[in-house]
């Protein structure tokens, strides 16, 4: 009797640790993972994106190549890139697909989605023009007029590199029976705009540097050109000598001499005030007609008096 009873309670308390033990530690059924075949496309869109940014730095293609691959993943009727003017304080358009005559006008920087955008730093939809707010309504009409567009719904997200907003892309027009955009189309032109910003800040910057080179090269050029308007040195047994350093490239500073006949010399000295490619054009002008001058004029304040006659 006792050895059925202590064999019952020993079944028991196997029973109960054999369900702790399941409870805890036991085997789980494998969760099935479901890939979202968006997410994996726009994942892919993004790669791709990265890649053709890659290939250039020209600014022009670099904002093409955005806009095509943009409208064929939203699915929009037209798209168009605006960046900002700082000096200007508006939008000035720079790339425009399938709605013209945008490259012509400049809209401040306040006005429509688009400044709203830039502001708040965040994409905005307006998912039917015509119901929205006055403002927002009258931008738009005002805007076909111009283009000969129609416009029914809006995508607009802002270009931020380094938290600064450099620009907007703006999508207008879902190509469907309504033609309005949904709000899984601004999160996928929110994730979108972040690589293009970014390529197209790169591409701005090296625009800006081939300018800057350029620049910097032709005025070197202008630095070797002014040298040859001052008088050089002579190898021979000769009083006078000059030397000048500019503190750029190109300078102000002036000084000629020669000999007037036997053992009279003539020179002069000038400083035009300032630095820079404007004081080194008043430099060369006044180079040129002290050399024509002082052959046929030895005072120097009549010399003086002539400069001052021409305001120099």
């Amino acid at each position: 009797m006792n050895n059925e009873f202590h064999q019952s309670q020993n079944y028991q308390k196997f029973n109960e640790y054999q369900f702790i033990n399941n409870m805890f530690f036991g085997a789980k059924k494998t969760e099935t993972i479901k890939v979202d075949n968006t997410s994996v496309k726009d994942l892919e869109l993004v790669t791709k994106m990265g890649q053709e940014f890659a290939k250039t730095l020209d600014l022009k293609e670099t904002l093409q190549t955005s806009l095509e691959l943009i409208i064929k993943r939203i699915n929009a009727q037209a798209a168009n890139i605006f960046l900002i003017d700082n000096d200007k304080q508006n939008f000035q358009c720079i790339a425009s697909k399938h709605q013209a005559y945008l490259e012509d006008f400049e809209i401040p920087i306040t006005q429509g989605v688009m400044g709203k955008a830039a502001l708040m730093k965040q994409c905005i939809r307006v998912g039917d023009v015509r119901k929205d707010v006055r403002e927002i309504a009258e931008f738009y009409f005002d805007l076909d007029n111009k283009t000969n567009f129609t416009t029914y719904s809006v995508l607009c997200s802002p270009l931020i590199v380094s938290d600064e907003c450099i620009g907007v892309i703006h999508c207008l027009n879902k190509k469907t029976d309504n033609k309005l955009f949904e709000e899984s189309d601004r999160k996928l032109l929110e994730t979108l705009s972040g690589p293009a910003a970014l390529a197209i800040r790169n591409a701005k910057m090296a625009k800006d540097l081939i300018v800057k080179n350029r620049i910097e090269k032709e005025i070197e050029i202008v630095g070797e050109i002014q040298k040859t308007l001052l008088s050089q040195n002579i190898k021979e047994n000769f009083p006078i000598a000059g030397i000048n350093i500019p503190a750029k490239v190109v300078s102000g500073d002036f000084y000629n001499f020669s000999e007037l006949s036997n053992g009279v010399y003539g020179f002069g000295v000038a400083d035009v005030s300032g630095k820079g490619i404007k004081s080194s054009l008043l430099m060369s002008k006044a180079s040129s007609l002290y050399r024509c001058l002082s052959k046929t004029n030895f005072s120097a304040a009549g010399l003086l008096r002539y400069f001052k006659y021409r305001n120099l």
